[in-house]
């Protein structure tokens, strides 16, 4: 992102259709702004684990999500020492400063202006799972690329680390390139 005064890198997940006619041709995207890259590449792997092995495989989500789970999450501060003497009205104050607390506000109070959607029987229908038999088979550079990450992590590696090994078909890399 560029202005008057500064060039601030941002990354984008984006996920695209292509046309079956016309690989130039997007039939249509999904775009997630990340700010940085590897916020994006861990955004794609948590998809990628939903896909492949469920819900269960994606972290939880956090527990901050209305006024009152923020201000509870306050209060435990609190009581477990976290915030004491001066720390407590010096949060108060960061809070304000930096609408943390307006922000849950105005938040909660779009939820309940929200009207509440209720979904068609074809749509219902349209979104059951599809037989297995139906389903597609990963392709070998896929199910290369996730032997490849499987391997890394099976030895302790992290998400995001700097020797993290990409896989990349133009450069053919392989499993047996991983150390073991």
């Amino acid at each position: 992102m560029l202005s008057d005064t500064t060039a601030i890198p941002l990354s984008t997940l984006t996920i695209t259709m292509a046309s079956p006619t016309d690989v130039t041709n997007f039939r249509g995207r999904y775009e997630v702004a990340c700010g940085a890259e590897i916020n994006c590449i861990m955004q794609w792997e948590c998809i990628r684990a939903f896909m492949e092995e469920g819900p269960d495989a994606c972290p939880s989500p956090s527990n901050l999500d209305t006024l009152e789970e923020y201000k509870d999450s306050r209060r435990r501060w609190k009581e477990n020492g976290i915030l004491v003497g001066w720390q407590i009205y010096k949060q108060k104050i960061w809070d304000w400063m930096h609408y943390s607390y307006f922000a849950y506000w105005l938040s909660d109070w779009h939820e309940k202006k929200i009207p509440k959607v209720t979904l068609s029987d074809e749509l219902k229908r349209w979104s059951e799972p599809i037989p297995e038999s139906q389903w597609r088979k990963p392709s070998p550079e896929l199910e290369e690329a996730n032997a490849l990450a499987m391997t890394y992590y099976e030895q302790g590696g992290k998400l995001g680390d700097e020797n993290m090994p990409v896989y990349d078909p133009r450069k053919k890399v392989r499993r047996d390139q991983v150390k073991e």
